[in-house]
């Protein structure tokens, strides 16, 4: 900035003199000159909001944003579990909770839920949530006025008509569970696949277009309660449901899912050509351990090694073995659950915080060609609505009160903007806290860049973009703050200039950008 320097005069000058009042009668007549000029060239006061010549504003670092990478997101990244029992379908009546998809920009739903699959019958989905239903002792109770009595109970949960009125209102692809528990468990899977078939056929005559179903859960999951079907039954019952699966529905996509990441390969080598899309769950934890997290670990982690690894892993296997159409896919993720283990720092999360690991997860996904994502939950039931601020929950919408919404929407809603777009280099070094992902949007939309600052410093950072981008759109800033449940949500409108921006970005937040061109 240009500076101007006025010098004082002495400690002793004196108002005499004749060669000082000479002076004094000079630089009048010079003053009022150049007045009467700068009125005759029409130039503005000092106060007229005349521009200012200054220098860039100071800033921490350059992020470039360049060329295409090649690299796709997912048109499934920001999918979400329902949890069929603990829907009320009268709270979605005033429509706040569809709209609520819709703004926030959900992309895909799994439905009934994961644990739920394995103890829900499509036929009639009215039974306890957890009940055996091919229990011989259970179903000698099923009389008439016992299935009357239990329908009039459960009447309001998301049924499957209600959940293909979602998804088809919503525009969001639905992802249908098929329960393979019950016939391993009771010895009735022959019976059990023509109830899968059942279900295919009826989830066609509701959308002739579903494609992707899940077989199961976490196969293999806690054995000693012997409430999955174990990994060796389970890898050896895939080709029978797949076969007759794919007889009536050839464009079905498969989706298995295991709890012992040492025998995914053999999966692979021995069934990969039966199934499309590997599931495999992640729930934050630092390190991998559940339910420990360690803020300055976090802050130090450019990306999970555990997960890195499992995904270099299944691309060598599936190109080792010649099953080069399989894909990799997370159908439950999310930020550690409350309840924190007791070594954790901090000791509990903040909705902010979940935000924050949510926010990094999705930017993993975006990153690494990832075919789905689908949250876990969209709603489990609670005793209320979480007020307590030292104990968050993570669903995104609340069972009764149709009009909440949980602040990590903003977060979704952000990388919803990114979806089926093509991933552009950019230039950040990510040993300095920050996270970047740019993005050219579908169906030339625009530009996104979504910004992550993990270490606990303010930043400003000068974007520097493609020549084609004109202005920005839209833009937010996630942070611990005054807000609801403590998360302070702000608009960022910064000026564009020359193909430049600058944005502030608080220690701990999280920051997208939209341009149009």
């Amino acid at each position: 900035m240009r500076k101007i320097q006025f010098n004082a005069l002495p400690m002793d000058w004196k108002l005499e003199g004749k060669e000082f009042r000479s002076k004094i009668v000079v630089l009048l007549i010079m003053l009022f000159v150049l007045s009467c000029h700068k009125e005759a060239r029409g130039l503005p006061e000092e106060d007229d909001n005349m521009p200012v010549d200054t220098e860039s504003p100071e800033f921490d670092r350059t992020i470039k944003v360049g060329d295409p990478t090649g690299k796709k997101v997912t048109a499934y990244l920001t999918g979400l579990n329902t949890v069929y029992a603990h829907e009320d379908m009268r709270t979605w009546d005033d429509g706040n909770k569809l709209n609520h998809l819709t703004n926030t920009g959900i992309s895909a739903l799994r439905y009934p839920e994961g644990h739920q699959v394995s103890f829900w019958d499509w036929e009639f989905p009215y039974h306890e949530p957890y009940q055996d239903i091919w229990n011989p002792n259970y179903e000698s109770t099923l009389t008439q006025a016992k299935r009357d009595e239990l329908k009039e109970k459960n009447k309001n949960r998301m049924l499957i008509d209600n959940y293909f009125e979602i998804c088809r209102d919503g525009n969001i692809e639905p992802v249908m569970g098929i329960n393979m528990f019950q016939g391993w468990k009771f010895d009735r899977n022959e019976e059990s696949i023509q109830k899968a078939v059942r279900l295919v056929e009826y989830c066609l005559k509701q959308n002739p277009k579903v494609t992707y179903f899940f077989l199961d859960n976490e196969a293999g999951h806690q054995p000693e309660q012997n409430n999955h079907v174990p990994i060796e039954e389970y890898i050896q019952l895939i080709p029978a449901y797949s076969q007759a699966i794919k007889a009536i529905h050839p464009e079905a996509k498969l989706i298995p899912n295991i709890m012992r990441w040492n025998v995914v390969e053999r999966m692979i080598r021995e069934t990969g050509q039966y199934w499309d899309v590997y599931d495999n769950h992640w729930y934050y934890g630092s390190g991998g351990k559940w339910a420990y997290f360690n803020l300055n670990e976090w802050r130090a982690e450019v990306e999970s090694e555990q997960q890195v690894k499992k995904i270099a892993d299944f691309n060598s296997w599936k190109q080792q073995y010649g099953m080069e159409h399989l894909e990799f896919s997370y159908m439950e993720w999310n930020a550690p659950p409350p309840n924190l283990t007791a070594d954790s720092n901090p000791s509990s999360l903040s909705y902010a915080m979940m935000g924050l690991i949510q926010a990094d997860q999705l930017m993993f996904f975006a990153n690494n060609d990832i075919h789905m994502a689908t949250a876990w939950p969209l709603m489990w039931e609670t005793e209320s609505k979480d007020t307590d601020l030292s104990k968050y929950n993570r669903n995104l919408l609340d069972k009764d009160d149709s009009s909440w919404l949980s602040p990590s929407a903003t977060i979704f809603q952000a990388y919803s903007h990114v979806q089926n777009g093509e991933i552009l280099e950019n230039d950040n070094d990510p040993n300095s806290g920050l996270r970047v992902l740019a993005v050219k949007r579908e169906a030339n939309k625009g530009y996104a860049v979504l910004v992550l600052n993990k270490s606990s410093k303010d930043k400003t950072i000068e974007l520097e973009l493609p020549d084609s981008v004109r202005r920005v759109i839209e833009g937010k800033h996630f942070t611990e703050g005054e807000g609801v449940h403590n998360v302070e949500i702000k608009t960022l409108s910064p000026e564009f200039k020359e193909n430049k921006v600058y944005i502030s970005i608080e220690g701990t937040s999280f920051a997208y950008l939209l341009f149009d061109y």
